[in-house]
């Protein structure tokens, strides 16, 4: 099963609304131009957010050192 299997919004909508968090909009641009509900897009940047953590967590990265800027 996948994060798109019981998601209500077109596989294009959920795609742009990746693209568009990923570029640092706001959630009310996002909403505005997807067309989407306040209570979606915060769910959808929740799951960004989480899977983001997630990847992290499973591959820790060391940030900074002497050729790190």
């Amino acid at each position: 099963m996948t994060i798109f299997h019981n998601s209500n919004l077109p596989l294009w909508k959920i795609l742009a609304f990746f693209h568009l968090w990923v570029e640092k909009c706001r959630l009310t641009f996002i909403m505005k131009q997807l067309d989407i509900a306040n209570q979606t897009a915060a769910d959808w940047a929740k799951l960004c957010r989480e899977i983001i953590f997630d990847s992290f967590v499973t591959n820790p990265t060391k940030i900074g050192g002497p050729d790190k800027m």
